[in-house]
């Protein structure tokens, strides 16, 4: 019974490995599959990169990379293949007169492409000094209402423990914070 659940296994896990690898040669995905959910751009991202999103709102799934970055444009990825093109031509040339040629195209296509690179940086730094300026002006306003703005906050958890509040009925709803303090409130 043991070795037949055993053999049972194996064998589902070789046809399973037998068709995914017949989809990966082949380059089709398995019947019925789904394509794949692209991830958005906040999800691991990097703390210490700063955020490639709009300031005002977040971008449409082609306007990013998949870590977040501002993706190429139609026409960088033009060039970028142009320029692949090019490169396999030149491999394949042997008159040196054609190369050089080549070479120069290339050179032309790759200005331009670092060109249309360069341009997308530099949008993506004024997006990002944009949203560090609406933060500041976020922070100096906060600064100037921190009084009111405490003092409404107090007045919010006074009234939710009296009872007298939006929030919740319970008279200590945010109070204990942690496991230990919420051990030593009689209850």
């Amino acid at each position: 019974m043991h070795w037949s659940r055993v053999i049972g296994f194996t064998a589902a896990a070789l046809i399973s490995l037998l068709i995914i690898s017949w989809h990966l040669a082949t380059g089709q995905p398995p019947t019925g599959a789904r394509p794949p959910i692209p991830k958005p751009p906040w999800v691991d991202a990097n703390p210490e990169v700063p955020s490639p999103l709009p300031a005002g709102g977040t971008p449409k799934a082609s306007e990013v990379d998949a870590i977040g970055r501002p993706a190429q444009s139609s026409a960088e990825q033009n060039l970028e293949r142009q320029a692949q093109n090019l490169a396999r031509q030149y491999a394949r040339a042997n008159d040196p007169a054609d190369r050089e040629k080549l070479r120069a195209v290339l050179g032309d296509v790759l200005q331009k492409l670092f060109d249309a690179q360069q341009k997308r940086r530099k949008d993506e730094v004024d997006r990002v000094e944009e949203h560090v300026k609406q933060l500041r002006d976020l922070i100096r306003k906060r600064d100037e209402a921190k009084t009111d703005i405490v003092r409404r906050r107090v007045d919010q958890l006074l009234l939710d423990a009296d009872g007298l509040g939006w929030g919740h009925p319970d008279p200590q709803p945010l109070v204990p914070v942690t496991p230990a303090e919420r051990r030593a409130v009689p209850q």
